[in-house]
């Protein structure tokens, strides 16, 4: 009994299916002409030793290019299919993943992450999807996501908006980490991105509507808004704002400007709202409110029924956006670290960890459980007004 067990004991059996996949990667390199028997002969010490110098593997093969990848990924897939159809059973403990129409490979790889993903992240900040996962998951979710340019063919624009240095209100020292972290991720993701920072409401209003009117988004597939400052619960705030005289962008404003019926340009298009936001307690919540009824009552006025038209159609005036907040309402949230907020630094560590394969809607609920499980209390991002009618995959690296 005991030997039985032994024998079919899950480690061991990934280990061997380890060795198994480098012998095969080995010999689809030599097939291929990547490399020729004496190189593979000359790799031999690191290959026996991999699970400790994986490192120094990839540094050897990483001149020849993204063909290796590309070998690699198709030989892993392979095992991890073989793997999984002898270990289905395994750790029932796993928090399960549901991605539709995906093959039981790319789910192994998912509850299991292999050595190739710890490198690849290391060398790349985002971790990148493979094309044949790509290929499978749009045609399978075809009728269920929304449509990803390539990278030959689209324009992606990102907005990020920064109020570091107020008026009146203590200046947020360490946003800069923020700022670059977030653009840093955009322009991995595809998206060219451009910062507007220490502006007033009025100022940002302006700026929202000039990036709502550009070309670019004719030929983009989505969008990414960004704030960063002061806020409150139903806005943000410019760099005037004070208790008596309130400066604030009302966050309505802002789908306003990006709805149906302001920015055709962006119709049917997934429109990612993020909100990092410091409230100390020292914001009126009264001039919020005063401000926020001004920008509503107007966009309510043209918009009774919540639906715009034109000769041909009805559409709701508000949809494929979804907006995910730092904090939850009358919560406190301060810069906690010498190295910007910790809602910016755990949603970009999400996003480059998974963004390859999960869609936007689902990495948000992730940092939401990092926030959850956390062993000291911290204010619990939210995600407001979702009105986004199918899934949206960023794709890295497609």
């Amino acid at each position: 009994m005991a030997e039985g067990k032994k024998k079919n004991d899950p480690w061991d059996v990934l280990k061997n299916s380890a060795m198994k996949v480098l012998k095969d990667f080995c010999d689809d390199l030599i097939e291929q002409d990547v490399f020729n028997q004496n190189e593979i002969k000359n790799m031999g010490k690191q290959l026996s030793t991999v699970k400790d110098k994986s490192e120094d593997l990839v540094k050897i093969v990483t001149h020849k290019g993204s063909q290796i990848g590309d070998i690699f990924v198709k030989r892993v897939l392979m095992a991890a299919k073989q793997l999984h159809s002898g270990t289905q059973a395994a750790d029932e403990n796993l928090e399960s993943i549901e991605y539709a129409g995906m093959s039981q490979a790319v789910t192994s790889l998912l509850s299991a992450p292999l050595a190739i993903q710890a490198a690849e992240s290391r060398l790349n900040k985002v971790k990148l999807s493979p094309t044949e996962f790509y290929q499978e998951l749009s045609e399978a979710k075809r009728e269920k996501m929304y449509l990803v340019m390539e990278k030959g063919s689209r324009t992606r624009l990102a907005l990020i908006i920064c109020n570091t240095k107020f008026d009146h209100l203590q200046e947020l020292n360490k946003a800069q980490f923020d700022i670059e972290r977030m653009k840093d991720l955009l322009q991995i993701l595809g998206y060219r991105v451009e910062v507007k920072k220490e502006l007033s409401s009025v100022d940002m209003e302006s700026v929202l509507k000039q990036f709502a009117l550009r070309q670019e988004h004719e030929s983009s597939d989505s969008t990414f808004l960004i704030f960063m400052s002061y806020g409150t619960t139903t806005g943000i705030c410019g760099i005037k704002h004070k208790q008596l005289e309130p400066d604030i962008l009302a966050n309505d404003t802002i789908f306003k400007i990006f709805n149906n019926s302001n920015c055709s340009r962006l119709r049917n298009k997934p429109k990612i709202i993020i909100i990092q936001e410091c409230q100390e307690g020292i914001i009126s919540e009264q001039g919020a409110m005063a401000a926020s009824a001004d920008s509503y009552n107007q966009s309510s006025s043209s918009d009774t029924e919540g639906f715009w038209k034109d000769a041909a159609r009805k559409e709701h005036v508000e949809k494929d956006f979804i907006c995910f907040h730092s904090i939850t309402p009358n919560d406190i949230s301060l810069e906690d670290n010498q190295e910007g907020s910790l809602f910016v630094t755990l949603l970009t560590d999400c996003f480059q960890q998974y963004s390859w394969c999960c869609h936007v809607e689902d990495l948000f609920k992730k940092v939401q459980k990092s926030f959850a499980t956390s062993p000291v209390p911290v204010p619990m991002p939210t995600i407001e007004r979702q009105s986004m009618t199918r899934y949206f995959y960023l794709f890295p690296g497609i």
